[in-house]
């Protein structure tokens, strides 16, 4: 048993420590976006103090997780952070529930991913202290591996469930909703019913005044964004009140096209309207393009067939994308400065 406990608080250690690494080292090449927002937050703190704070975390982390056996000192160093950060996840639990007492969100899962971490933090550091550095055998090596995969799968579920479904409107200036599939004859597949529906009742409630509607055109040149359209006009929302954009093919493509309207219109307040599970990658997609969003979830009034496949689908998206955003965020940053040398 010891050997199970063991392997599994180490292998949690380094899939955390590793993630806030790399988000570390990527925020200090690039624009300093610290995607460690996914699992903490660290902005009531100044950015430097954050910054060595996520680097100390992680590296001792990934030393625990590679090389348990420790000195008192590594201990005594080991133990502190990964408390502090403990104390940190608590101050994120306390906020998530002050601000869902408030009602300025609400959820249909009202657990923080914060709260998750606490607990987490306090299982390493008490392991830390009281986890004595038997010989490792081969099957706690091979458990070791299988808690990182198990975690590559869980954490990009917990925010499709967590964060997926938590609400976060607010009185804005557009509301963004993202296209489903269209049938030939112009009506909307379901998905795209609960999708518009929720945007129609945020216009309806005065909490926008216009809605984005993005999407694309199939290989059968129907465009999803009319069909939305003539959805809306049907359930009595002016024509006036919507723009369209029909050149979102995908995720990113409507997020770059979206973004680049809010731009060029001085529009700063945005609500996201998509399912729960498309909405941790469209967030992310929006931070990526240094805009910031709030995520309304689609209503879901029936079950939606597939949606199991489509949420495991969700979890290479949810990598591929923090993957891509974090390779354009550098090479961004490096075209920026090699255009500042040009000019110097």
């Amino acid at each position: 048993m010891k050997y199970f406990l063991r392997a599994i608080v180490r292998g949690t250690a380094l899939f955390f420590g590793c993630f806030s690494l790399i988000n570390t080292l990527v925020s200090q090449l690039g624009s300093s976006r610290l995607e460690d927002i996914w699992w903490i937050d660290l902005s009531f703190m100044s950015a430097p103090f954050a910054t060595v704070l996520a680097i100390l975390l992680a590296v001792a982390l990934i030393f625990f997780a590679l090389k348990p056996r420790m000195n008192a000192f590594r201990k005594v160093l080991t133990g502190i952070i990964t408390l502090v950060y403990a104390f940190i996840s608590l101050i994120n639990v306390l906020t998530y529930y002050k601000t869902l007492q408030a009602g300025t969100i609400s959820s249909r899962v009202p657990l923080p991913f914060s709260l998750i971490m606490f607990v987490i933090f306090l299982a390493i550091a008490c392991a830390v202290y009281t986890m004595h550095t038997y010989p490792s055998k081969v099957s706690e090596y091979v458990l070791f591996v299988v808690v990182v995969a198990v975690w590559l799968v869980l954490f990009p579920l917990a925010q499709i469930e967590l964060f997926g479904r938590t609400n976060y409107e607010t009185k804005s200036e557009m509301a963004v909703v993202f296209g489903a599939r269209v049938y030939p004859n112009g009506s909307p597949s379901a998905t795209v019913k609960d999708r518009m529906d929720t945007a129609l009742d945020l216009y309806k409630r005065g909490l926008v005044e216009k809605i984005l509607i993005t999407g694309g055109v199939d290989a059968d040149g129907i465009d999803e964004t009319k069909g939305m359209l003539n959805y809306g006009i049907q359930q009595g929302v002016p024509k006036a009140a919507f723009v369209l954009d029909n050149q979102g093919d995908n995720t990113d493509a409507s997020v770059k096209n979206t973004t680049a309207y809010f731009r060029e219109h001085g529009i700063t307040k945005v609500l996201a309207v998509s399912k729960y599970y498309h909405l941790p990658r469209i967030k992310m997609a929006y931070r990526a393009q240094h805009f910031n969003v709030r995520t309304v979830p689609a209503f879901e009034p029936r079950p939606i067939a597939g949606e199991s496949f489509t949420v495991m689908r969700e979890i290479p998206a949810f990598w591929v994308y923090w993957l891509r955003s974090g390779l354009r965020d550098v090479g961004e940053s490096s075209q920026t400065n090699q255009r500042l040398a040009f000019a110097f």
